[in-house]
Order: C-alpha cells, then sequence, then structure tokens
C-alpha cells in the first residue's frame, strides 16, 4: 500500500516523469522536419544526413544496457535515482539545443549519438523506477501512459517547428541537388568562400530559423532535469513496492500451480519473436518520423514545407491514439 504522504510525493512524480517523456517525444520529432535544413547547415546530402538516426539509435542502444545495470546496482537510494534521471534529461535537452548551431556532419553524428544516449538513459531509468515504486502488476497502465506521453512529444514537436517553416519551399538545394562546391563551408555565420566566389548568405536565406524550436524544447528539458534535482534535493519519500502478506502470497501461489500448464515449453523461441517484433515495429515507426516531411517536400507531391509537416503530425496523433488506447486494456 502506499501511504497518503507517499501517495502525494508519488503523483507529483509522476507527472514530472510523464513530462520527461514527453520531452523525449521532443527530441527525437524535431529532427524530422528539421533534418533537409540540417542537412544543408552542415554540408551533406539528404542520404547522408539519414546516418544521424543511426548514431542515435546507437546511443539508445548503449543506454539500454548501462541503464539496466547500473541502475538497479548502482543507485541503491532513491535520491540517487531521481538524480539520475534529472541529470540525463538536462544533457538530453543541451545536446539537442546545440544541433541547430553544429555546422559539421563529423560533430553533429556524436552530439545526437549523445543526445540519443542521455534520452534513452532518462526513458529507461524513468520505467525501472516506476516498476520499482508500484510492482510488476500495478505498473503496467502507468508504463503504458509513459509511452503515450512519448507521443504526445512527437506531435507536440511536429507543431512546434511548423511556425518556423517557410510557407513555400523554393530552394531546390534542400532536396539535395545543391552542389558540392557551394556547400563548403556552409554555417550559420554567413561567411563567404573566396574560392568558389559563392556568398553563403544567399543559401543561408533560404533556410527556415530552426533554432527557436530546438531551443523551445531545451528549455522544457532544463525545466524537467532541474525539477528532478529539486526533489532529490528535499529527498522525496517516494513508495516502495513491497512483497504481499505470506496468506496473499499463498493464493498467489495456488494461482501459478493452476496456470502451470499453460506456461510456454520454448520461452526462447517467444523472446526471439517479441525482439523480432519490436525491432521491425521500431524501425517502421523510425522511418515515418525521419522520411515524411522530406518525402512531402522533396518526394512527387512537392507540398509546401507546413503542408508537409502536417503528414508527421498526422502520423504522431495517430501514433498517440494507438498508445492512449493501451492504458485502458
Amino acid at each position: 500500500m502506499i501511504g497518503t504522504f507517499d501517495q502525494g510525493s508519488f503523483y507529483a512524480y509522476l507527472c514530472l516523469a510523464w513530462f520527461g517523456h514527453m520531452c523525449h517525444g521532443l527530441a527525437i520529432s524535431i529532427l524530422g522536419p528539421a533534418q533537409p535544413y540540417l542537412a544543408q547547415n552542415v554540408g551533406v546530402l539528404n542520404e547522408q544526413i539519414n546516418f544521424i538516426w543511426t548514431g542515435r539509435g546507437v546511443g539508445s542502444c548503449l543506454a539500454a544496457i548501462m541503464t539496466g545495470l547500473v541502475f538497479k546496482s548502482l543507485l541503491r537510494k532513491k535520491w540517487q535515482k531521481l538524480l539520475f534521471l534529472g541529470s540525463f534529461i538536462l544533457c538530453a535537452g543541451v545536446f539537442v539545443g546545440l544541433v541547430p548551431w553544429v555546422s559539421s556532419f563529423s560533430i553533429l553524428m556524436p552530439a545526437l549519438l549523445v543526445a540519443g544516449f542521455s534520452s534513452s538513459c532518462f526513458n529507461v531509468g524513468n520505467c525501472a523506477l516506476t516498476v520499482y515504486m508500484l510492482g510488476p502488476e500495478r505498473s503496467a497502465p502507468y508504463m503504458q501512459a509513459l509511452n503515450a506521453f512519448v507521443g504526445l512529444g512527437f506531435m507536440f514537436g511536429s507543431l512546434i517547428v511548423r511556425p518556423f517553416l517557410p510557407e513555400q519551399e523554393e530552394d531546390s538545394s534542400i532536396c539535395g541537388s545543391i552542389k558540392e562546391e557551394m556547400m563548403t563551408n556552409f554555417s550559420f555565420t554567413g561567411e563567404v568562400n573566396e574560392e568558389g566566389n559563392v556568398y553563403v548568405d544567399e543559401l543561408v536565406e533560404n533556410i527556415p530559423d530552426i533554432v527557436w524550436p530546438f531551443l523551445i524544447i531545451l528549455s522544457f528539458h532544463i525545466f524537467t532535469g532541474l525539477a528532478f534535482f529539486v526533489l532529490a534535493m528535499v529527498k522525496c519519500p517516494l513508495p516502495e513496492h513491497k512483497e504481499k502478506t505470506e496468506k496473499a502470497d499463498e493464493e498467489l501461489c495456488n494461482k501459478t500451480e493452476k496456470k502451470e500448464m499453460n506456461i510456454l515449453k520454448h520461452p526462447y523461441i517467444l523472446l526471439f519473436l517479441s525482439f523480432l517484433y519490436f525491432a521491425i515495429s521500431s524501425g517502421t515507426e523510425g522511418f515515418f518520423i525521419s522520411q515524411s516531411y522530406t518525402f512531402g517536400i522533396c518526394g512527387p507531391h512537392k507540398m509546401i514545407p507546413t503542408k508537409a509537416a502536417s503528414l508527421t503530425t498526422v502520423y504522431f496523433s495517430c501514433f498517440l491514439a494507438g498508445r492512449l488506447s493501451g492504458v485502458f486494456l
């Protein structure tokens, strides 16, 4: 059972955890509409900028392994767990905020790897702490709600970036036809490429001001990180799941014995199939997140940027609806 005081602390943490997962979704979704402009900023084609998703994915995989090992074995106290969450959500926000200022692809890749690593550390740690407080059974709807708030962040991210996109795309270089010599020394500073006698200011004018949506998302991360620090400093008395009484344990054992006939004989096959399903599902999600906007403006439909951004909004809205429906199942 959760006491009255612990219950208030738990709901305070839970609201903050949901907000943090929304930040996780914001940090991912902003990269989709910004992708072609980041490609031009760092001087690469759209085919190459797609590797930013690979770098972020590698960081997420490393985070899942590291957090699973560290969060339970090394972080014994609750305030340490909260400090861990605050540190990594803050770190993720800082590196995401730096993305539009980076003018080198070799720097952009590790920056997004660190952002993906930090954001996934928060994601995995947050889920682990929820199970730690509620137990494996009661935590199920709350875990699904956390995932739903990631979808909410996806949707909000597509809405935040839309006002900063151009009303119509007149520069074909956004779709990857920019000449290689014109991309040299490209940056936000408006430098001049004396060798090719090309003024980069002309290219900068065609790039939307994508700095602001990144800074807005950074501010959300900073707020969340500092709020977790406050909870850690006051040593917020979060509840801890405790085993049931002996009588309840006996009832649970009886139920377990009755279900023995339904236990799968090949758990490793189930594990492999589950891994395969989630790999394919996540890959499909990543494809739509990364390519919807670029396909809209560069594909056969040649949509204007704001209309192309609506593709991601519609997709993320349906994604959110699916995640929310799972809360009640």
